[in-house]
């Protein structure tokens, strides 16, 4: 299995251009202080590199309580590609599940995650 994982952390941006507006956030506006962008990143890469070795030792399982702990987007109504509906879970696999209007639970295995 291979896992892609892509990060984007606004550190010190106070105010974003309309269309984000409503909905970016930062660290700086979330009220953190001391916004070394050096050690967040030493920080962010560590974390990820003790993820990626439980994830090679043991799988998606040896993730799965802390998945649904963290779980931002269950409950809410996201759009991955040309599908919506609301977040369920993570499971097993590390697909989102997705329940759509239908009551159909639909696993998504990779894609842009939008939310509002």
């Amino acid at each position: 299995p291979v896992v892609v994982v892509g990060v984007g952390l606004n550190v010190g941006t106070e105010r974003f251009p309309d269309p984000l507006a409503e909905t970016a956030t930062s660290l700086a506006l979330a009220g953190a202080s001391a916004l070394d962008r050096n050690p967040i990143a030493a920080g962010l890469l560590a974390t990820l590199g003790d993820v990626l070795a439980a994830y090679q030792e043991r799988g998606v399982a040896a993730l799965s309580a802390e998945l649904a702990h963290r779980n931002f987007l269950r409950g809410r109504h996201v759009v991955v590609g040309e599908v919506a509906g609301v977040a369920a879970e993570i499971d097993r696999h590390g697909r989102l599940l997705l329940r759509l209007e239908d009551g159909e639970i639909r696993p998504i295995c990779s894609g842009e995650v939008s939310w509002q």
